[in-house]
C-alpha cells in the first residue's frame, strides 16, 4: 500500500494472495504490468507470470520475510536497497533475535507478533535508519546496523510504532481539529501531535529496552530516553490535542516514565 491510495485494478493482486493462502481457486484478470507483488507470497514477472517467493530468515520459532517491494508502492522519500546482501541480513537478524529471546523474552514475543517482513534500506551516513508505515502493518524498513544490540533496540522501537498504528486505527487518540507543532528531543523538525505521540510511545519502548540492559552505556541511554519521552508525554497532556482516550493512554505512559525517572542511576 505504501501510504497511498490503492488503484482498483491492484486489488486483484491482494485477492490472489488471499486466495492462495486460503486454498480457494479464482479466475482474475491482472492489470497489464511487467512486475507485481502478491502480498506475503512473492513477486511475479510477466508476461510468462514467473513467480519468485520472498526470501525468508528463519529465526527459530519466528520467520521473517525480506521484501524489496519490487512491485512498487513505497513512498518516494523512503529509500529501499534493491539488491540486499541476504546472507548479511540473515546473520544480523539472527544475532539480534538471539539477544532479544535471551535477554528480553517479553519484547521478543511482541516483535514476533507485529513484525513479519523486513525491507532493507541503504546504509545511512547519519547512523541507523528505520521506518514503519501504518499502511503496511508488519513491515519494518531497516538500514544496516553496526551490531546486534543496535538492531535489537531498533526492532523494539519499530514494534512500538506498529502497535500504536494498530491502536490508532481502532481508537482516535489525537483530536483531528488541531494543527499544533511540538518540539521532539529526537528530531530536528517540529512534530505534529500524532507524530509526537508516535515518537513518545516508540521511545518509551527504547527506554524500557535499555532499562533491562547491563552496563554504563545502557544506563546512559536509559537516562536519556526516559527523560526525553517524559518531556513529550507531558507536552501532549498539556497541549489540549488529545481525545479523552488519548489522554488516558498518554497519562498511563507518563506514569510509567515518571516512575522510571525516579529510579536512581550512578552520577556518571
Amino acid at each position: 500500500l505504501g501510504g497511498g491510495p490503492v488503484r482498483a485494478a491492484e486489488l486483484a493482486f491482494r485477492a490472489v494472495a488471499a486466495a492462495v493462502r486460503a486454498g480457494v481457486p479464482v479466475d482474475l484478470e491482472f492489470p497489464p504490468v511487467e512486475v507485481f507483488s502478491l502480498p506475503s507470497l512473492g513477486v511475479v514477472v510477466g508476461p510468462g507470470l514467473t513467480w519468485s517467493p520472498l526470501p525468508e530468515v528463519d529465526l527459530g520459532g519466528h520467520t521473517l520475510q525480506v521484501d524489496v517491494w519490487a512491485g512498487g508502492g513505497v513512498p518516494a522519500e523512503l529509500p529501499v536497497e534493491p539488491s540486499p546482501d541476504l546472507r548479511r541480513w540473515r546473520d544480523a537478524l539472527r544475532a539480534a533475535w538471539n539477544l532479544l529471546t535471551r535477554d528480553h523474552p517479553a519484547l521478543a514475543a511482541e516483535v514476533a507478533q507485529v513484525v513479519s517482513v523486513v525491507t532493507p534500506m541503504p546504509s545511512s551516513p547519519s547512523g541507523t535508519s528505520s521506518a514503519t508505515l501504518a499502511d503496511a502493518f508488519g513491515c519494518v524498513f531497516l538500514s544496516p546496523t553496526p551490531d546486534a544490540e543496535t538492531l535489537a533496540v531498533t526492532l523494539a522501537h519499530e514494534a512500538q510504532h506498529s502497535k500504536l498504528a494498530a491502536l490508532m486505527d481502532l481508537f482516535p487518540l489525537v483530536r483531528p481539529d488541531v494543527d499544533a507543532l511540538f518540539y521532539a528531543p529526537w528530531r530536528e523538525d517540529p512534530r505534529p501531535a500524532a507524530g509526537l505521540l508516535h515518537g513518545t510511545y516508540a521511545h518509551l519502548g527504547v527506554a524500557g529496552f535499555w532499562r533491562d540492559r547491563p552496563g554504563e552505556a545502557a544506563q546512559v541511554e536509559y537516562a536519556r530516553w526516559r527523560s526525553a519521552a517524559l518531556i513529550t508525554a507531558e507536552a501532549l497532556l498539556a497541549g489540549g490535542v488529545l481525545t479523552p482516550t488519548g489522554t488516558w493512554f498518554v497519562r498511563e505512559a507518563a506514569d510509567v516514565l515518571r516512575a522510571w525517572c525516579a529510579e536512581p542511576l550512578p552520577p556518571a
